[in-house]
């Protein structure tokens, strides 16, 4: 056993690319006994792929190997490197293991690259990277035709583009999509994952939180699933499960910076706010480009109590995403910030507001800027809505957001919180 770590060689997120395994493995916080470490190499359809497996502690390399072929052997090339790794590591592979590394989710590789393309961009929640991330996956499925990650992964990203106040999206768009998996497959893993974020949507915790359970079930390292499932824990006070599948998405997949971000969620819902900016600034570290990353991380600098530091950060972001929700935001809440509350009320724009209707992230967020900028009755609204798409943790809004200390002995905010107690409360009586 021992923890396992995955390496490119060739990842732009870092800055060398001949960083030796161990200083990799310090890099993502992991204590690593074993690394594999890989490169490729393309040329038209020709790849060389050089694997190594190594002893993370001493470096010592335990096996190496080369792989000359072309594109479309990239799967059995990957199939060989596994069970050279079980070789070398004198491993017993039980049935599930087996099955697991012959499977083929997306037989052809051209697709399969472009549903990776399309995660990436994804996560990253960018409104053009949404719209690329969206081609992708069309581009995908014009090449295999029907297939269930790939109609999940669309789901995800039409999710994606409501989560950012993009216009268009329905969730009966999603719920085509989802219905179209199970017609695949009526256990689908993947149907039970986009049942989950539907779920998630509409502000149905128990329903969002038993799809997700029943999809993790299925898929215990899949780092997407673990992701949703920990941001729902998250929002319902399950904090130490949000953790738990937040710390397992970031083991398996420590290359991705949006799950670098997220592990900042759980540090704000208690109170622990230097932990929260150490992890937003290693997203924007990863991916710059990021507005989720540029905006996050003036957000946490906040909760930190460095407000100054915050607000260079969010003028930086106003400045780069004018035009979205995300740069209304960040622009609103640095002049709240500085106390400069008319200046913050104009800042939000109908792109911000138009989030906030559908999205709880955003509704949290206008809360939060309309309460610096003063305006107590609007930022309870926006409170009642958040709770409405279920941010039921109460212990964050009773004693950690600090964003909305000029509204504590409020007694409408006091009743919002016992809502949210409440339904915290009814969650767990249904498990």
């Amino acid at each position: 056993t021992g923890c396992f770590l995955l390496v490119n060689t060739g990842a732009e997120a870092f800055e060398s690319k001949n960083q030796l395994v161990t200083t990799v493995a310090w890099r993502l916080g992991k204590e690593t006994e074993y690394a594999l470490e890989g490169s490729v190499r393309r040329a038209g359809d020709a790849v060389r792929i050089t694997a190594r497996l190594v002893d993370g502690p001493r470096d010592d390399t335990l096996w190496s190997h080369t792989y000359d072929g072309s594109v479309a052997d990239v799967f059995a090339i990957q199939e060989k490197v596994a069970y050279a790794i079980v070789e070398a590591l004198r491993l017993h592979l039980s049935a599930t293991e087996e099955e697991a590394i012959a499977a083929r989710p997306i037989a052809d590789i051209r697709a399969y690259e472009s549903y990776l393309r399309a995660r990436y961009e994804g996560w990253r929640f960018s409104p053009e990277g949404l719209v690329r991330a969206r081609r992708h996956i069309e581009s995908a499925l014009e090449i295999v035709g029907d297939n269930a990650l790939l109609y999940a992964s669309l789901g995800h990203i039409l999710a994606m583009h409501a989560e950012v106040g993009a216009e268009g999206v329905a969730l009966e768009q999603i719920a085509g999509l989802r219905d179209r998996v199970f017609d695949l497959d009526p256990e689908s893993p993947r149907g039970h994952w986009l049942t989950a974020w539907l779920a998630f949507q509409r502000g149905d915790m128990v329903e969002s939180a038993r799809a997700g359970e029943a999809a993790v079930a299925e898929l215990p390292d899949d780092p997407d699933t673990l992701l949703l499932l920990g941001y729902v824990y998250a929002h319902v006070g399950g904090n130490a499960r949000a953790t738990e599948l937040l710390t397992r998405a970031l083991e398996i997949d420590p290359l991705t910076p949006f799950v670098h971000g997220v592990q900042g969620f759980v540090p704000v819902l208690e109170g622990r706010f230097d932990d929260a900016v150490a992890c937003y600034a290693t997203h924007l570290d990863m991916d710059p480009e990021s507005p989720f990353a540029n905006v996050f991380v003036g957000w946490s600098l906040a909760y930190a109590g460095e407000r100054r530091r915050a607000a260079k950060a969010l003028d930086r972001a106003a400045d780069r995403f004018a035009g979205t929700a995300f740069g209304s935001f960040a622009a609103s809440l640095r002049h709240g910030l500085r106390g400069e509350k008319q200046e913050a009320l104009r800042a939000i724009t109908p792109e911000f507001r138009a989030a906030a209707e559908h999205s709880e992230m955003f509704a949290r967020e206008l809360a939060h800027c309309l309460s610096l900028a003063g305006d107590a009755e609007a930022a309870l609204v926006w409170i009642e809505r958040e709770i409405q798409l279920g941010m039921w943790n109460h212990a964050y809004l009773a004693r950690h957001d600090r964003l909305l200390d000029d509204l504590r002995g409020n007694p409408r905010f006091a009743a919002l919180v016992e809502r949210a107690r409440e339904l915290s409360e009814a969650f767990w009586r249904s498990r």
